[in-house]
């Protein structure tokens, strides 16, 4: 490929702000540099703290040095010298969230294993950048990291791929959170429970009635509301086994009653999202199946049982479904 590039006229490699970049007419190179990088990814087993996009920036890299400074001896030797690059990667960094639909009081932060829950104030953003080496950084962070609830994930990762393995860690806690978040909040509250701005909607801003543009404002019936974290919310979460389900959620290899817990705790929370009940229902249906499989193959006959177990239930405790 290397060679292709060098001989295409059309072909430009470059480098900007410690990015190389491959331009060409029509991008005719970059199905085979994506495929190129990932089976590279695959083969040296970096999937764990690299992303097929830091493994490009690599091969990239190797390209501009033999365009730059052509050599005899090939691509083999800047091959190795990438491999073992990667191997010995171990660079750790924290990821920072900002999360909608938690509201933390009296407690100062919270441990899921390597998810930290923090309100963040400005005490704690005042902590972090004095840790910051330049006034540059101290400036963007203090910028863009908000006092609104927080999570903090440290993995060793690259950029990239340390904001996928943050996400999926931290989804995994926000699950387990909505499955237990009937029981912490009043029933008719909705609370959303996500990445800051991820899911939250917001209305239209103007309509147009008669000749004339209106400002239009939501309900504040239906305003999202938050779900209270504190010192007394804590005892109950420990009752419904939240902290015993975000440690085995944390596992890297998990038991077969684990991974079925894990699935209908997903399907709990999924059903949380939902607006209509009918559908609210089948996830909590599901949810059933996943903790409770029944041996009759019919789905029907599962539904209607998952159901009345559900309703009966709902009229013995009355929860919020």
């Amino acid at each position: 490929m290397s060679n292709r590039v060098a001989q295409d006229s059309d072909a430009l490699l470059s480098r900007l702000d410690n990015r190389v970049y491959l331009t060409g007419v029509g991008n005719k190179y970059e199905a085979d540099l994506r495929k190129l990088s990932d089976a590279l990814l695959e083969e040296g087993g970096w999937g764990q703290k690299l992303s097929g996009d830091y493994v490009e920036q690599g091969i990239l890299d190797i390209m501009l040095k033999l365009t730059d400074q052509p050599t005899h001896s090939g691509t083999q030797p800047l091959l190795e010298e990438l491999s073992d690059s990667f191997d010995s990667y171990n660079e750790h960094r924290t990821v920072y969230i900002p999360l909608s639909g938690v509201k933390i009081t009296d407690v100062d932060e919270l441990h899921f294993g390597e998810v930290v829950l923090k309100q963040m104030t400005e005490e704690q953003k005042e902590e972090v950048g004095q840790s910051l080496h330049t006034n540059e950084d101290r400036e963007t962070f203090f910028r863009k990291v908000r006092v609104v609830p927080h999570a903090e994930v440290t993995v060793s990762a690259e950029p990239i791929k340390a904001w996928e393995i943050a996400q999926d860690r931290l989804r995994d806690v926000l699950d387990i959170l909505r499955y237990v978040m009937p029981f912490l909040s009043n029933e008719e509250l909705d609370p959303d429970i996500n990445l800051l701005g991820l899911n939250r909607s917001y209305p239209p801003l103007l309509a147009v009635h008669s000749g004339k543009v209106e400002n239009l404002f939501g309900s504040f019936r239906h305003m999202p509301t938050d779900v209270e974290i504190s010192q007394e919310t804590l005892k109950y979460m420990e009752d419904l086994g939240f902290f015993k389900a975000v440690e085995f959620a944390g596992k890297e290899e998990k038991t077969g009653l684990e991974l079925a817990v894990q699935r209908g705790i997903q399907w709990a929370a999924d059903s949380q999202g939902q607006r209509q009940y009918g559908n609210m229902l089948l996830s909590l249906i599901i949810a059933m199946e996943c903790l409770l499989p029944s041996e009759r193959s019919s789905g029907s006959t599962w539904t209607s049982e998952g159901a009345a177990l559900l309703l009966e239930h709902r009229g013995v405790n009355n929860p919020p479904v």
